[in-house]
């Protein structure tokens, strides 16, 4: 973790960015989805016909099984091909990506696909620091309102991301029934007392509670220094004490005050979408979440998490 933190100081990461995916509407697996629900493979089964209701489950879970491992192997090339196109991509919305760092996780409460983070650094061209972010910030659609541009669909039709205007609306269906964040897994939940119901979703909506939904906002992140930390800080010049100009004190550098930035969002939105590039979504069909950075901050711990189980880094 302090490797990695020590390396945006000469590698900035631009992007945090996580991919899922719905084997339904991925195009990388649903053709196996779509055959497995379709039963028509029971059609070459000896006797098929005539066996009991009970046998009929039991060869349908036995085909689960066997589908979970074609599946994986299936998802982890996939993986592989969209990492390759994120690193070698001179076409895409986003631009040139020059340094990566990839992790594959799996949830912890389920058996399903591991899903991708990936901490992006971009090449900036000859944008200032401010501009770059502006331009980047744009890119993030907030709400299926904005992911949905009529100029995006025409196109996105004209490179092949979408079929047809057919498929534009089933994109649009997608974008709501994946998009949308629930606390179905409560993971977002923050316990605020003893009772189930003493909780809050930590997860912000992009309208709701908002001045100024149409504006990009780097929100404050609240963070405790000790008073021991404070005076180190003050040594060094990093850190201003309190006085008349200022009643909290102030630091001089942004590493100590970090900021997440909030994008600019319909306000006729209603739902809790999670922010993508619109680009990446008509590509995967699938939730993902694209959060932009400046510096690692929060983002390290959460890439680079200590945990009990063999964790693999890839690093392009």
């Amino acid at each position: 973790m302090m490797a990695l933190a020590a390396a945006s100081k000469r590698y900035q990461f631009d992007g945090f960015v996580t991919y899922t995916c719905a084997q339904n509407k991925h195009p990388g697996v649903r053709h196996l989805y779509e055959w497995k629900e379709s039963k028509d493979w029971m059609d070459g089964l000896p006797g098929v016909t005539k066996i009991r209701d009970d046998e009929v489950r039991e060869i349908e879970t036995s085909f689960e099984m066997a589908y979970s491992n074609i599946l994986s192997r299936c998802w982890l090339e996939v993986q592989t091909i969209w990492i390759e196109f994120i690193m070698r991509t001179t076409t895409s919305m986003l631009p040139k990506a020059q340094y990566a760092l990839f992790r594959k996780e799996y949830q912890e409460d389920s058996g399903n696909l591991s899903h991708l983070h990936a901490l992006l650094s971009f090449d900036r061209g000859a944008y200032s620091n401010e501009e770059f972010m502006m331009f980047l910030s744009e890119l993030q659609k907030n709400s299926v309102v904005d992911l949905m541009d009529p100029q995006l669909r025409d196109e996105f039709i004209k490179s092949g991301l979408v079929r047809d205007y057919t498929d534009w609306d089933d994109m649009e269906q997608t974008a709501y029934t994946v998009l949308s964040h629930t606390c179905a897994s409560k993971r977002c939940l923050v316990k605020t007392g003893p009772r189930d119901e003493d909780c809050y979703c930590k997860k912000q909506h992009p309208v709701l509670g908002r001045d100024d939904a149409l504006a990009h906002e780097w929100k404050k992140i609240p963070v405790t220094f000790s008073q021991t930390a404070l005076n180190i800080l003050e040594a060094t010049g990093h850190y201003i004490p309190p006085s008349d100009l200022s009643k909290e004190g102030y630091f001089t550098h942004e590493m100590f005050d970090p900021r997440r930035h909030i994008g600019s969002c319909n306000p006729s939105a209603r739902e809790n979408m999670s922010p993508v590039v619109a680009e990446h979504f008509a590509a995967t069909r699938s939730m993902q979440n694209f959060q932009i950075v400046c510096g690692t901050n929060g983002v390290t711990r959460y890439v680079v998490k200590v945990s009990i189980h063999f964790v693999s880094l890839s690093v392009l």
